[in-house]
């Protein structure tokens, strides 16, 4: 995961092996793949839960325009590919058909207290933006769900998966839109109700809300600065404020005083 030095943090866990593929192989901007365009969905799951696994070979089998999947163990190893075309690992790892284009979307398992893969899922977006990322979590907490959509996860899935659900969520994600089940979009809004309500009850003013919502997504005074159009001397300034009026001296306790004692750097 990801932990703060100075002003910015670093990813210091090591890419998963699809990260690793993703770096040297850096996809061109995605092109999404509705259902109906013929078009075989490719799916890179990074997991190690049996029960994802089985759930999503069965998704891909049952499809009829050739889903195909390849499964990543998090421990940086790639296990084995597989499909509904008897796609063969070597072709799957090797073929011509699959460089430059790893993925048409990524299905990331989180185990209740795992947080390393955080990092994961912002190397994924920083090497391919338009690439749509699911995490797949036992996790109901809204905090965390939070955390993972502000480093750039596209949705969020709560186990245990029914094959059906799982394969109505891979289409939506693949078409460009947000996918959150049910329970983790009443998860995500609890969470964001409380914030608010915290937030309200120091008193601090718009501009500082701001920067707290910068300081969440990790933002360096530079960036903070960039995105609100002010100079870093100005965004020390009111950080100073933003440190007093909350009772701490650094960026992590700012945001786990207002955002929850859950929410881990990003």
């Amino acid at each position: 995961m990801a932990v703060l030095r100075g002003e910015q943090a670093t990813d210091t866990g090591a890419p998963c092996d699809f990260c690793a593929r993703l770096g040297r192989n850096r996809p061109p901007k995605r092109r999404h793949a509705p259902s109906g365009t013929g078009h075989g969905l490719r799916i890179a799951l990074v997991d190690d839960d049996e029960d994802t696994e089985r759930a999503a070979r069965e998704v891909t089998r049952a499809q009829h325009d050739g889903w195909r999947l390849e499964t990543y163990h998090p421990c940086f190893l790639v296990r084995e590919a597989s499909g509904v075309r008897g796609v063969s690992c070597a072709k799957a790892v090797k073929g011509d058909d699959w460089c430059g284009s790893l993925a048409d979307i990524v299905l990331v398992g989180l185990s209740s207290r795992d947080d390393a893969r955080l990092a994961c899922v912002r190397r994924l977006k920083g090497l391919a933006p338009d690439l749509p990322v699911l995490i797949i979590s036992d996790r109901r907490d809204g905090a965390s769900i939070a955390q993972y959509c502000m480093a750039g996860a596209d949705g969020w899935l709560i186990r245990p998966l029914l094959p059906a659900e799982l394969a109505r969520a891979v289409r939506a994600a693949a078409e460009g839109g947000p996918v959150l089940c049910q329970e983790a979009e009443k998860a995500l809004l609890d969470f964001l109700h409380r914030a608010g309500a915290t937030l309200s009850s120091h008193g601090l003013t718009r501009r500082e809300r701001e920067i707290v919502g910068c300081l969440a997504e990790n933002l360096s005074n530079k960036e903070i600065a960039v995105r609100l159009g002010v100079s870093t001397d100005t965004v020390h300034v009111h950080l100073g404020h933003l440190f007093r009026k909350l009772g701490v001296h650094r960026r992590e306790q700012a945001v786990r005083k207002l955002l929850g004692g859950n929410v881990t750097h990003l």
